[in-house]
């Protein structure tokens, strides 16, 4: 058990630390995928894809787009697997030291240890290094929700620039409720390329009824 845990504590950070970026990436790459194949479709059914032999192109913007993802996906588990050879090494080796070091301590330490003293120890070992190894598979599950919440929790962490109830910035004396919007842009994060709203400009007044 000394021999393991140590080691086990140690992969483990480095396995998160080496997971946490590949598992973004794949996301990433994903969401990207998925945004080419909703434009597909959308494009076939509206804008008669088919019809003009732009398939073979669409296929390969696709593939291209999910390209990043399955070389993270491959190298994600690729250390896993080195993540679960190091801690079945760890594992038997506790249990060889144990085998090795227990008869040894029978003999020359007798009066302490004697053969049901050794099995007990590596029962003991045995079920407590297992326990602590398996839950290095379900790191992955961390680092899952460690990569959806993120974004999630920035956002709710973020502070606005515009506070009403501060009452120390300037604040006008009087407010008619007319809303100016000057130079909006926006495009989603998969699709930076392309912008929904670009340098918008639109004012909308109290007494006027306006339509978008």
């Amino acid at each position: 058990m000394a021999f393991s845990s140590p080691e086990l504590n140690f992969h483990k950070n480095i396995g998160f630390l080496a997971f946490l970026p590949l598992k973004t990436k794949t996301s990433i790459s994903l969401i990207s995928g998925k945004v080419v194949a909703l434009e597909i479709l959308y494009r076939m059914v509206y804008n008669s894809l088919t019809a003009f032999g732009g398939q073979h192109h669409e296929r390969i913007r696709y593939e291209q787009s999910l390209a990043d993802a399955k070389k993270a996906g491959l190298r994600k588990g690729l250390y896993l697997g080195i993540s679960q050879a190091f801690v079945n090494i760890s594992l038997y080796g506790a249990v060889a030291l144990i085998f090795w070091y227990g008869p040894y301590l029978a003999r020359i330490e007798c009066w302490n240890y004697d053969a049901g003293v050794v099995m007990i120890i590596f029962t003991s070992c045995l079920f407590a290094t297992n326990s602590i190894s398996m839950f290095i598979p379900y790191i992955v599950a961390f680092i899952d929700a460690a990569v959806a919440g993120a974004k999630v929790f920035a956002v709710i962490d973020r502070k606005s620039p515009i506070d009403y109830t501060n009452h120390t910035n300037n604040q006008p004396h009087v407010v008619r409720g007319d809303i100016e919007l000057r130079n909006v842009t926006f495009n989603y994060p998969a699709r930076k390329e392309k912008k929904p709203v670009n340098y918008l400009l639109f004012s909308f007044y109290i007494i006027h009824l306006e339509s978008l």
